[in-house]
């Protein structure tokens, strides 16, 4: 995936594809005591390079998905899931 997230053991793995390749991503985070808030935000569309999309047909020949990800564009942005979520933060701080 160019943007994502997956949990593993309680730890969350996050990879934004960045500003300067499609989807044009970063990633907004705002901290709480209690908890972190993770928004994953894409730039406007009048700043996309459409030539900076080389993961799928463009530079493969062919578009992926897998399991989680039913349709090309969720396999390159991520899941609606992916994008926006809650870290808790345990214990008292």
């Amino acid at each position: 995936h160019i943007t994502g997230c997956v949990v593993r053991k309680g730890i969350h793995h996050l990879i934004a594809s960045g500003p300067a390749s499609f989807p044009h991503d970063i990633v907004h985070f705002s901290v709480f005591e209690d908890r972190i808030d993770v928004e994953v935000i894409q730039l406007p569309s009048n700043l996309w390079v459409p030539e900076t999309n080389i993961h799928g047909a463009f530079r493969h020949g062919r578009d992926f998905t897998d399991s989680q990800h039913q349709t090309p564009l969720a396999y390159i942005c991520g899941n609606p899931d992916e994008r926006r979520f809650t870290i808790p933060l345990p214990g008292n701080r």
